[in-house]
Parts: structure tokens; C-alpha cells; sequence
């Protein structure tokens, strides 16, 4: 490998991961999936889905636990887009990528740019299981420790809900309503956490969410940094995400201070 990172490059590495920290503390889904047919692209109808709520209702606690269950259980694999855009603060960040995920045995492939106060972050990263977390720094493979890190500069969308079920406020969920995701009918919910996230933000995740509970669509603002979008599609179909190839530098040792 070309060298450790210095410290100077890791904290800007830091600095950028920042800005997008909320998701990575907001929990761990972004693929959601439809079942064993894969995503045929068809256009849902309103009442294949429309939840039994009524446009503007609040949910339980109980309720909105439900909708991201069985968005859970919806998942198997996806491919996703996710765009960050500036909104309008001293600390805007923006930045854009894609990637593709399976939930079961969990695995993500996704390639980006993130980009602060004019400079930008290339990312390219692998994440296998829990333990396995591969990312190009400085043109080579790493694994693990600031590999890790790069990964919350542009999470997968992999990472929103499970944290946000754990942390919701009562009565915080509305129903938003029936929207159009690139012409597929999607139910719109706003979720709200109780707790400030390491970002320092309660802002609002929004969730669209299709037929066969297919997460269309996540929002998220985080304060005013940025917005981010992923959009997700090719639900169900076959995914087939490896270790990277050649030499990687192991380094689940380094001490990131």
C-alpha cells in the first residue's frame, strides 16, 4: 500500500464522513426488496399500495414499528442511487453514487464522490457481513479500520431503519399519503426520531414505500448540511457481491484515535 494516510488527511476523511453520520447511526436498510419475481417495473395500482391509514393519520408507535417490519421482511436484493445535495449552510457537502445490496446474507457493492469545502472524497467500497469492510484508499484495498470510516461518507441506503424503529417517538409517524416514484404508486411516511443522532439532528426520514413493500424511495435532511436521496429498483433480482481482487492491506488494527 502507498503509504498510511497522515493525520491531516484522516481528519478531512473525518470531516466529510461527518456530515452523512446520521445515517450510519439511523440504522441499516436501504434495499428493500420485493420477492422471488424481481422487480418487473410494473406500475402498482393505489390499492395494491395504499395502507389502511388515512392521508395526514398519525401512527402508533406499535404502527410505525409494523410498516418497517414488514418493509424488513419485504427485502432480499436492490440496486440504489443516492444523490446529497447542499442545503444551503456553512458546511454544505454534496456528493452522488450508486451501489447494489443484498440483505440476507448482508452485502454491498457501491461507488461515489462526496465533496466539502472543495474537496472531494472518491469512494469505492465493499461491505461483507459485519466484520468485512473493504474500501480503495489512495488507488488500493484496504480492510477494515479508516476502510470503515470511508464507508460513512456515503453509506448504503443499507443504513437507515432498523435504528430509526429503535428510536421512534410515539405518535411521530405520519402517513403522509399516495405519491408517484417514477410512475409507481408509493405510500409516503414521514418518521421521527426521539433522540438527537451523533449529528446533533431530529430531522424527519421519509420513506416511500411500494406494492410487495418495496422501499422506493428514502429522504433525509440533515440539518442545514445536506439533503439525501436514494432511490432504490431491480428489486429482487440477483445480486452477486465478492471480496475485491488482489492485494489488501489489512488494517482492523489502526487506531483511529
Amino acid at each position: 500500500m502507498k503509504g498510511t494516510p497522515d493525520v491531516r488527511t484522516t481528519q478531512n476523511r473525518r470531516r466529510l464522513a461527518a456530515a452523512a453520520l446520521v445515517l450510519a447511526t439511523t440504522g441499516a436498510l436501504a434495499a428493500c426488496g420485493a420477492g422471488d419475481d424481481g422487480d418487473k417495473n410494473t406500475k402498482a395500482s393505489a390499492s395494491e399500495a395504499t395502507p389502511d391509514f388515512e392521508k395526514g393519520a398519525k401512527l402508533t408507535a406499535d404502527e410505525a414499528h409494523k410498516v418497517l417490519d414488514d418493509v424488513m421482511k419485504g427485502t432480499s436484493t436492490a440496486r440504489y442511487a443516492v444523490s446529497i445535495e447542499p442545503a444551503g449552510g456553512s458546511e454544505a457537502i454534496e456528493g452522488s453514487g450508486s451501489g447494489e445490496i443484498q440483505m440476507d446474507p448482508l452485502s454491498v457493492r457501491a461507488t461515489g464522490t462526496v465533496t466539502q469545502d472543495g474537496e472531494t472524497m472518491d469512494l469505492d467500497y465493499v461491505v461483507l457481513g459485519e466484520d468485512e469492510i473493504y474500501s480503495k484508499i489512495e488507488g488500493e484495498w484496504a480492510k477494515n479500520g479508516l476502510a470503515a470510516l470511508t464507508v460513512l461518507a456515503l453509506p448504503p441506503a443499507s443504513t437507515v431503519i432498523e435504528a430509526t424503529r429503535a428510536a421512534i417517538e410515539p405518535s411521530s409517524t405520519v402517513y403522509v399519503g399516495q405519491e408517484s416514484i417514477d410512475g409507481v404508486d408509493a405510500a409516503h411516511y414521514t418518521f421521527t426520531s426521539g433522540e438527537e443522532s451523533e449529528a446533533g439532528t431530529e430531522e424527519p426520514v421519509d420513506l416511500y414505500v411500494g406494492s410487495g413493500d418495496r422501499l422506493m424511495r428514502v429522504f433525509m435532511k440533515l440539518e442545514d448540511i445536506a439533503t439525501i436521496t436514494y432511490d432504490l429498483s431491480h428489486h429482487g433480482e440477483k445480486v452477486t457481491i465478492e471480496k475485491p481482487d488482489g492485494e489488501i492491506t489489512d488494517m482492523t488494527d489502526m487506531d483511529l484515535g
